[in-house]
């Protein structure tokens, strides 16, 4: 979601902000809020406070349902969400399951650092350099 979330901020914000009569976070250029292209002090500090907030409540939330040895709580960052009980029983299957999501967060991670340093380097946006994708 992060590597489609950086375009998408881009192609987006500009709108939503207008609509609801907020200010873009967008530069010139199109340069989305990164430490490398020196926006970041744009954003709220307040709101780096709430995410780092919530996810140490939710991290919390995992060790207590750990210590209490509940059947649901296997590994940390699994919070029990399975809404459509897509996670498989055999754990062989589950161990794959895991190594794929590792495997797919850790491309993603690249991605969204090729995007930082891509803007920081042409000081343009990565929407404006790769138009054939947008």
């Amino acid at each position: 979601l992060a590597a489609i979330g950086w375009p998408l901020a881009e192609l987006f914000n500009s709108q939503i902000a207008t609509q609801l009569g907020l200010p873009t976070l967008i530069r010139p250029n199109d340069l989305a809020p990164a430490v490398l292209n020196g926006n970041i002090s744009d954003i709220d500090p307040h709101f780096f406070l709430a995410a780092l907030t919530l996810g140490a409540m939710v991290e919390a939330h995992t060790l207590q349902r750990k210590e209490k040895g509940t059947a649901e709580s296997r590994f940390i960052g699994d919070i029990g969400f399975d809404p459509l009980n897509a996670y498989p029983s055999d754990p062989a299957l589950q161990r794959q399951i895991q190594e794929a999501e590792l495997n797919n967060g850790r491309i993603a991670m690249l991605a969204v650092t090729g995007y930082a340093i891509a803007e920081a380097i042409n000081h343009v946006g990565v929407i404006d350099s790769t138009p054939q994708f947008f």
